[in-house]
């Protein structure tokens, strides 16, 4: 049976058909709360009140941007390279704000995961495992969107 790792946690699923198989999961994994355009505002507010110095401190604190949005998305990166992170602090503030606020309207820019559009799921042939986690408004957008596919409605903890 074929498994994935997702948060240290070993996912077991089921193929049926041909073709490969799609597993799609929240962005932040079984426990992700906050959809990711809110963790990236959190992090833009604390960006613009600590500097990039304080992004850079507070990321040493060795939790993950879904962990601790504060942090940045560059958490992992900040804290394993040394030159980034100098490279990070140095880069200009009002710059790295507006690349992430693109960012965020590019990936998070619907109730959606970010990637395929809902067109593209729509079209997709492949068999289909929704985890909705507790967010149950998600779940419905995926099953009207990958109408054949499978829902697991009970509670994973």
């Amino acid at each position: 049976m074929p498994t994935a790792m997702i948060d240290h946690l070993e996912v077991n699923y089921l193929t049926r058909g041909s073709g490969p198989a799609l597993l799609m999961l929240a962005p932040g994994g079984f426990d992700a709360k906050l959809n990711g355009g809110d963790q990236l505002a959190r992090h833009m507010r604390f960006a613009r009140e600590n500097g990039l110095a304080g992004v850079v401190k507070r990321a040493h604190a060795g939790k993950s941007f879904w962990q601790d949005p504060e942090a940045g998305p560059w958490a992992s990166v900040i804290v394993r390279d040394p030159r980034f992170a100098d490279e990070f602090q140095d880069q200009d503030l009002d710059r790295y704000l507006g690349l992430v606020a693109a960012s965020a309207r590019a990936l998070f820019d619907r109730d959606m995961p970010p990637g395929a559009e809902p067109e593209e799921l729509m079209a997709m042939k492949v068999p289909a495992l929704i985890i909705p986690g507790d967010a149950g408004a998600r779940a419905r957008a995926h099953s009207r969107l990958r109408p054949r596919a499978q829902v697991n409605r009970r509670e994973i903890s």
